[in-house]
């Protein structure tokens, strides 16, 4: 299943109950600039037993994050991955319950390391038809 919210585009394997890929851009607000400032957010969030790594998303510097959180009644992994390119911020990151995560590892691992972004004018879409 593929969703589209703001600035965010949301996949689901079809059989996965609780596991979500988001893939987002912003734009650079004032207090985040920088990859520092990500690192920032990270520590002060409540996901607990997480650990932030350097990493390479698209050939560019980025952050890696691995954590586990609670949410409801629900615990899970998370991996969120953000780079800062041409004053854009852009995260991948994957959620699942630790079942879930461990079955789509590697998938996700191919997709960060398949992760492309393009540009397109405004007078172009994208085809974001499902196949």
């Amino acid at each position: 299943m593929v969703e589209r919210l703001e600035g965010r585009v949301v996949f689901s394997p079809p059989e996965a109950i609780s596991t979500k890929v988001i893939i987002g851009k912003t734009d650079v607000h004032d207090n985040i600039t920088t990859l520092e400032d990500i690192k920032k957010v990270y520590q002060n969030s409540t996901f607990k037993d997480f650990k932030i790594t350097n990493y390479s998303l698209i050939d560019q510097p980025a952050i890696r994050m691995d954590g586990n959180y609670s949410q409801a009644f629900t615990e899970g992994r998370l991996t969120d991955i953000t780079t800062i390119l041409n004053e854009n911020i852009y995260s991948f990151t994957v959620y699942s319950d630790q079942d879930e995560y461990k079955k789509y590892a590697p998938l996700f691992q191919k997709m960060y390391d398949t992760f492309q972004i393009i540009s397109i004018s405004n007078n172009q879409s994208l085809d974001t038809t499902h196949k």
